[in-house]
């Protein structure tokens, strides 16, 4: 007999103030959702440089790595005991 297999999606995105009616709609369908507030991107103030649309996607990026990396380990986990 197979093991069943399940499949997580996980998604990031930047959202503002009406924004985040998106994650509830995916996270009530079972899509875990990871929302990013413009404000909580670093801008580097030593260089004066401008937040692009590449250092979004750059911060989005390594946050879901991350977190998905953190799920990956807690299921891990739950599969030692």
């Amino acid at each position: 007999m197979q093991a069943e297999r399940t499949i997580k999606s996980i998604v990031a995105y930047e959202a503002g103030g009406d924004d985040f009616w998106l994650a509830r709609w995916l996270r009530g369908r079972e899509i875990e959702a990871d929302v990013i507030h413009p404000s909580s991107i670093p801008v580097s103030r030593e260089h004066r440089r401008a937040k692009t649309d590449r250092l979004d996607t750059e911060l989005a990026e390594t946050r879901l790595s991350r977190l998905s990396a953190r799920r990956t380990q807690a299921l891990q986990h739950d599969g030692d005991d």
